[in-house]
């Protein structure tokens, strides 16, 4: 499995065994909530990906790996080890806090304050600027950072890649496709974590559009009463039990669903 460079809240990195072998027998494959993108770097068999995500910040670095990854990899690696510490981390923060154009520092930087934050919580405040604070991490194997994000951009260049930043009601079709949802779960999302609240309509809007779909629609969530009643309709639903990647102190079992329809 190739591990995605983001440490990215709501990962699906250690479910992939669970999602993977429902993604199959179409041309073209939509992640509709891409996120980190571990499920599409690992996805295979598909001629056309479709990577769609709300947070303009990660679409923005998502273009510009694709668009100049040369330039982008000089980039990381001439600032990541400038990161050392509380005062580093703070001055790249307010740079990219100061920064309103959606360009090529803007990129790097978004990627930078993800790995070196606390937790690879993305945190906004009510002005939604990035307010997270230094992950306190000394950095001694910057190579296998720099491994991974080659791996994402290698993905980005080898491949078909669309990349879109839209609601997903307009992205969730009829095309010849598999579309694959990681939405906020349910009752669990944060809206300083998130682009914007997701909201109880959001999930059956988006269950509207799976049932309205010719294609294979799939849906990632908690499982519980509440998921299991909205999901009823599903063709099938698999469980599992995982660990959550960040952002969850207790380390404990958390049982997940994947609504197929």
């Amino acid at each position: 499995m190739i591990d995605s460079c983001w440490k990215w809240v709501g990962s699906k990195r250690k479910n992939l065994q669970y999602i993977l072998p429902h993604l199959k027998g179409n041309r073209c494959f939509v992640d509709v909530f891409c996120g980190g993108l571990n499920v599409s770097i690992n996805a295979k068999d598909f001629s056309h990906f479709v990577i769609n995500d709300l947070d303009k910040h990660l679409i923005n670095t998502y273009y510009h790996m694709k668009k100049n990854p040369p330039v982008f990899m000089y980039l990381i690696e001439k600032e990541f080890p400038k990161i050392k510490d509380k005062e580093s981390f703070n001055s790249l923060r307010d740079r990219f806090n100061s920064n309103t154009e959606y360009n090529m520092d803007n990129a790097v930087d978004y990627l930078l304050l993800n790995k070196t934050c606390f937790q690879g919580k993305m945190i906004l405040n009510s002005e939604r600027k990035f307010c997270n604070s230094f992950g306190y991490r000394v950095h001694k194997q910057p190579g296998l950072f720099y491994n991974k994000v080659w791996d994402v951009m290698d993905f980005l260049l080898e491949n078909q890649v669309s990349i879109k930043n839209m609601d997903f009601r307009e992205v969730v079709g009829d095309d010849d496709a598999v579309y694959y949802c990681d939405p906020p779960y349910l009752n669990h999302n944060k809206s300083r974590y998130a682009v914007k609240d997701f909201s109880k309509k959001d999930h059956q809007d988006l269950v509207e559009c799976a049932k309205e779909s010719k294609s294979r629609v799939l849906i990632s969530n908690v499982y519980c009463d509440e998921t299991l009643e909205l999901y009823k309709d599903a063709k099938q639903i698999v469980t599992y039990s995982t660990k959550w990647d960040f952002g969850d102190t207790t380390k404990s079992m958390h049982k997940e669903l994947l609504a197929i329809f």
